[in-house]
C-alpha cells in the first residue's frame, strides 16, 4: 500500500504538497478525504496528467468527461496479436 503524505508547505501557488512514497507529485488540482464507517478511509486526488504511463492489459475511461485523448499501445512480449480497443 503506498504511503501518501498531504503536507502544509506555505508557499508558491499551493499551500500544499503532497508525496506518495516519498515522491512529489506537482499538478494537484484537488484532493478529497473521507471516511466512512467501518471502511477504510479513501483518499483521491485529481492532478494534471499530462504525460502519463499505465502498465496494465485493461484501460478504461469516460469519454463523455473529458476532450481528447491519444492512445498508443506499445508490446512488451512475443505476442504479435493487436490489442482490442472497444469504444462504448
Amino acid at each position: 500500500m503506498a504511503r501518501i503524505e498531504i503536507k502544509n508547505s506555505g508557499n508558491g501557488v499551493s499551500l500544499i504538497d503532497v508525496f506518495i512514497d516519498g515522491h512529489k507529485v506537482d499538478g494537484i488540482r484537488s484532493i478529497t478525504f473521507r471516511a466512512e464507517p467501518a471502511q477504510l478511509p479513501i483518499v483521491e486526488i485529481d492532478f494534471n496528467a499530462l504525460d502519463i504511463s499505465i502498465n496494465s492489459p485493461v484501460l478504461l475511461f469516460d469519454k463523455t468527461s473529458m476532450g481528447e485523448m491519444e492512445i498508443t499501445f506499445k508490446h512488451n512480449g512475443p505476442s504479435e496479436e493487436s490489442p482490442r480497443v472497444d469504444n462504448q
